[in-house]
């Protein structure tokens, strides 16, 4: 039996759920529970660039520098606690690593992998590195490193490289090998963020604005309305509690039970709504609601 090549496979993932301010949302979030600085390495490729084997060759470089490091200095490599995966303009991948900066041992570990970096990289296929601690001018001019006394900064910076339309870029490319983000799995725990949760998020503003229509496709009208996170206590708590309000107050919210209206799309909305969940209810509702009251008065007086 042939098998088809990771390039064709990769060609019919489906279109990611996920908008560039969730990837945001959860690296601010995240990065929010580290104590102390961090620093942004920014890692690339060279003119001649291998897509595919670029995730490969760089734990390869990795493993390198973690023996060099303790056979030269007798140092661990620096801790990394975020990444993102960024395609350039002329089509090569590149990374934006953030490393611990809170100790003048873990600052003398990265300035220390910095230099074997560079020493090893032409032999792994990989380009120039950014060394953190050199100072730059930025736009306004201002003279600035890559150290973030504020580790969410960091990572509102790094959301910057996934907005306008770069994160969908990476997504639909076929020879991509780095996974577009990655965070500490124990930051992560900390900050009780993911992907799957900043959805729960969108979903809440709908519920909580009364414009939730239930998920979409074939069986939609086989399933509750409220989002299945709304009948596990916990998951609802938290998802009121980061958009401000409480199960009480949308407990009476209309589409608890039945099927979904037609142009629900993943997140409840109507078609057309805005993503935020923040935007004035549908006219659909107002006129429903009407049709409902002028069929209710119509009853009252056939059985009277």
């Amino acid at each position: 039996m042939s098998v088809q090549p990771a390039a064709a496979r990769r060609d019919r993932r489906p279109p990611s759920r996920h908008l560039p301010g969730d990837l945001g949302r959860v690296l601010r979030e995240s990065l929010r529970f580290v104590h102390g600085p961090v620093v942004l390495v920014t890692v690339t490729q060279p003119g001649e660039f291998d897509n595919l084997t670029a995730a490969k060759r760089w734990r390869a470089l990795n493993g390198r520098l973690r023996v060099e490091l303790d056979r030269r200095y007798g140092l661990h490599p620096p801790r990394i606690v975020a990444r993102v995966a960024q395609r350039q303009r002329r089509g090569a991948d590149h990374l934006h690593c953030v490393y611990l900066a809170r100790t003048p041992d873990q600052r003398e570990r990265v300035r220390a992998w910095v230099e074997a970096y560079r020493e090893f990289a032409s032999v792994y296929g990989l380009g120039f590195v950014d060394d953190p601690f050199r100072l730059r001018r930025g736009r306004d001019g201002q003279m600035r490193d890559m150290v973030f006394e504020q580790p969410e900064i960091a990572g509102a910076y790094l959301g910057r490289y996934l907005a306008g339309g770069q994160l969908e870029r990476f997504l639909s490319a076929s020879d991509t090998s780095w996974r577009v983000f990655w965070v500490s799995p124990e930051l992560l725990k900390a900050s009780g963020w993911s992907l799957e949760r900043c959805r729960w998020v969108r979903q809440g503003w709908h519920v909580a604005a009364g414009t939730w229509r239930g998920s979409a496709g074939p069986f939609g009208g086989l399933v509750t309305r409220l989002p299945s996170w709304w009948f596990r206590p916990d998951d609802r708590d938290w998802v009121m509690s980061v958009i401000g309000s409480s199960a009480s107050s949308v407990g009476n919210v209309r589409g608890g039970t039945g099927g979904p209206a037609a142009g629900a799309d993943g997140d409840g909305r109507e078609a057309g709504a805005p993503a935020g969940g923040r935007g004035p209810a549908p006219k659909r509702t107002e006129r429903r609601r009407r049709r409902e009251a002028i069929a209710a008065g119509r009853s009252g007086r056939t059985a009277s």
